[in-house]
């Protein structure tokens, strides 16, 4: 005997950026929703593509600002400024 199964009005497979956007558009709308995903929730880009990216990014623009401030601050032996 089969079991019951949940039926519902949209099934989306992957739940990176689209699929998360397709399910709120369709909750909004009032359709019953399931989401199929095999990995993490978000897709890729909150755990190791754009999230991470942007974070070395901007430490890296943080680290660069820091030692032009550091080389602007030192002056050389005849008391000029570099």
């Amino acid at each position: 005997m089969l079991a019951q199964m949940d039926r519902y009005d949209l099934v989306i497979v992957g739940a990176g950026a689209a699929g998360e956007a397709a399910a709120y558009q369709a909750r909004e709308q009032g359709a019953s929703v399931a989401i199929v995903e095999r990995d993490l929730f978000g897709g890729g880009c909150p755990y190791w593509q754009c999230m991470p990216s942007k974070s070395l990014l901007h430490a890296e623009t943080t680290s660069a600002r820091h030692r032009y401030r550091i080389a602007r601050m030192i002056s050389l032996p005849d008391g000029t400024d570099r």
